[in-house]
């Protein structure tokens, strides 16, 4: 069989989640970036607010602190982010 044939479907898709928790409460997540999140729905947070990032596949969850560099607000659901200090990029 050829690497690039896709196998028949098994009917299986996995439920993926995304939040970001902070502080100031938690929202859903519509995508998140290597260097950026967007809220999928507003939300207020301070410019360099801490807050971290989970990602759930099939009820397994990651977290990763950030630090959110635009931070959120109900004009603005995307915010530029960078790593907390010492966090390590998961590969």
């Amino acid at each position: 069989m050829s690497p690039y044939v896709v196998p028949p479907s098994s009917g299986y898709s996995s439920r993926v989640e995304l939040w970001l928790e902070s502080e100031h409460g938690r929202v859903k997540l519509s995508q998140v970036g290597f260097d950026f999140v967007i809220a999928a729905e507003p939300f207020e947070l301070p410019a360099a607010s801490r807050a971290r990032v989970v990602v759930s596949v099939d009820g397994r969850e990651q977290r990763l602190d950030y630090t959110l560099v635009d931070g959120l607000s109900e004009g603005q659901n995307r915010s530029k982010t960078v790593y907390a200090e010492g966090d390590t990029i998961p590969i």
